[in-house]
């Protein structure tokens, strides 16, 4: 029972630490506008000015030649003729695998510490009782 219950916490921890790091395997890019991002992955500006703005959420609308989003002193509209580089959120393969390397070889380090530990606490001379 107890080797059932290790195996299925291991499980769940690994799951635990996956899903906590997902955020991880994602970056941000900067590309021409003309590349036609997706609005929701927008997550910031760099004007031809040099002026940055950071999206909050992450995402923007184009309508016409403006380019509606919200920031944290709320919301801006940025003619898009102005904006020199659109930064966008993307999937990392790289981070993605480095992600999973890591994660599973603190799964097998975890999963080692709990057998070592659970056979240092067996019962060495233990007998079956049965009724």
């Amino acid at each position: 029972m107890l080797h059932c219950f290790r195996n299925r916490a291991s499980g769940l921890v690994l799951l635990a630490l996956f899903v906590a790091h997902l955020g991880a395997c994602t970056a941000i890019n900067h590309v021409d506008l003309a590349t036609n991002p997706k609005p929701a992955q927008i997550a910031g500006v760099t004007t031809l000015g040099g002026d940055d703005s950071a999206f909050e959420p992450i995402g923007a609308t184009i309508s016409g030649n403006k380019l509606y989003a919200v920031t944290v002193n709320g919301q801006v509209i940025i003619p898009t003729d102005s904006i020199a580089k659109v930064w966008v959120k993307q999937a990392s393969t790289s981070r993605t695998v480095g992600l999973v390397v890591v994660l599973a070889a603190v799964g097998v380090a975890f999963v080692a510490l709990a057998n070592k530990t659970a056979n240092s606490y067996a019962c060495k001379n233990c007998t079956l009782v049965t009724l």
